[in-house]
Formats: structure tokens, sequence, C-alpha cells
């Protein structure tokens, strides 16, 4: 495995049901003629037949790659991410974590247990400036990815829930995509 491969990992996402969408867009709010929900419950009905997780899922893809670089930076954490698939309802990105910011992962550790923080500034002192760049763009790069490959899925599971979109979605490893998404493909085929 190359190096750039230690830090990339991909999102796969498979949209199951816009309803929600729909629903919060049509329903949520408004009240028919005799105070039901029966024309806009129509209207989110019909909807539903023109805006298919298929049809939804090119704009939704290429929304969360565009996004995600920015969210990661606000963490600290330098990435790129972009479309790599989308077939019916089913997307992949790739995302590439670049480098991690070593005063975030420092911040994090002064705030988990406060008293490390002259242990953390002696070694920080201890290493040359080379080093802390092989450490920022390797190893906690490579160490960012993997464990947001594990946690990623969830987290898109949620965000996508709240705004109505039922999908499943799962972080891999490049050696772990191919029989994956076959898998996956081969699913939504049937």
């Amino acid at each position: 495995m190359s190096k750039k491969d230690a830090h990339t990992f991909f999102l796969n996402v498979a949209l199951e049901s816009m309803e929600g969408v729909l629903q919060k867009r049509f329903v949520e709010g408004k009240t028919g003629p005799l105070g039901g929900t029966v024309i806009p419950n129509l209207k989110a009905k019909a909807a539903g037949l023109i805006v298919t997780p298929s049809k939804a899922a090119p704009n939704m893809a290429a929304k969360m790659a565009e996004s995600m670089p920015q969210k990661m930076r606000e963490k600290g954490i330098s990435a790129a991410a972009r479309v790599r698939l989308v077939q019916g309802p089913v997307f992949v990105i790739e995302v590439t974590v670049k480098e991690v910011s070593l005063d975030m992962i420092t911040s994090k550790l002064e705030a988990a247990k406060p008293n490390t923080k002259p242990l953390i500034d002696c070694l920080l002192g201890c290493i040359s400036s080379d080093m802390k760049v092989r450490i920022q763009e390797e190893l906690l790069a490579s160490k960012i990815a993997a464990k947001m490959a594990e946690t990623m899925g969830a987290q898109i599971e949620a965000q996508t829930a709240e705004q109505g979109v039922v999908a499943k979605a799962r972080g891999l490893s490049k050696s772990e995509e191919g029989p994956y998404l076959l898998d996956v493909l081969e699913a939504y085929a049937k």
C-alpha cells in the first residue's frame, strides 16, 4: 500500500428514501381546507414519484464532496474529496487526508489531560521541523483517515436523517472498497 493509499478512504452512500425531505417540504406546518393535510400529502406523494434517490444522488454527492474539505479544515484537517462514482442511488466519494495539524492534536490532548502540556511541549521542542511535517503529513494523516473511515458512515446517516433522507453510509479503505462496492451495486441492480 502506498503512502497516499494510507491517507485515503472511500465514503459509500446508498440513498434509500427521499420521502422525509418531501414530507418536510410539503406537509409540515401546512393544513388542508378542513384542517387536514390531504392536499400537502398528495403533493408529497406526487413529488416522491419525481424526486427519487437515483435522481437525488448526483446532486447530493457533489454537495457532500464540495463541503467535506471545509468541514474538516475547521477541525484542523487538510483534506480533498471528490466524487468517484454515481450509479443509481449509490455514490462514492474519495477522501484523502493531506495533513493533520499538530496544534489540533496537542490541544485535544491538553484538554483531555491538562497535566500533559509540559511533556508535549518538551517532546515537540525536541523534534525538528522536518520531522513535524512528516508526522502531520504521514503518521497523523493515515491515523485520522482510518478513524474517519470507521466513523463517518454513521455521521453521514445521522446528518441525512435530519434532512429527511434515509441513507446507508460506510467508509472503507482502498483494499476494502472493491468487493464492498460490487456487492452493493449488485444488490441495487436486482
